[in-house]
């Protein structure tokens, strides 16, 4: 659902939103800002899945395995996420859209935008350079 993680790993700050691995879902959630979280508040977007409830694994280019780590690039706009056991990174480029006069939640999916990289094995973490994040093997 919108409002549950399974094995939640990897956190970023995206211009005020959480986001946040659920693992275990296969899936990255993206929650609202607004004042510190509590039980219940519901995600405003998935990546990895094609709506809140499915948590297959998939190494399609908008799916994800055992996705481990995020980072948000606030300069280039774009999320990072380490897809582990498909062994790439992904790429989500204009990952904040403006929208004024929103009122209720987005729960789109973002697609992923790129090429798939095939030089990762099973990566688990990034190191964050400035607002560059490397990917580094366990």
């Amino acid at each position: 659902s919108a409002t549950s993680l399974n094995y939640s790993v990897g956190l970023a700050i995206a211009d005020g939103m959480v986001v946040v691995c659920s693992a275990n879902d296969n899936r990255v959630m993206v929650f609202p800002p607004g004042p510190p979280a509590s039980d219940g508040i519901a995600a405003i977007r998935v990546l990895g899945q094609p709506d809140f409830t499915s948590q297959a694994s998939g190494s399609a280019l908008d799916r994800m395995s055992l996705p481990w780590d995020v980072a948000y690039d606030s300069v280039a706009n774009t999320l990072w996420v380490v897809d582990t056991f498909n062994s790439r990174l992904l790429r989500f480029s204009k990952f904040i859209v403006r929208v004024q006069n929103l009122n209720e939640s987005l729960g789109v999916v973002i697609p992923f935008q790129g090429q798939q990289p095939t030089v990762f094995v099973y990566p688990k973490g990034l190191l964050r350079k400035g607002n560059i994040p490397l990917s580094r093997k366990p």
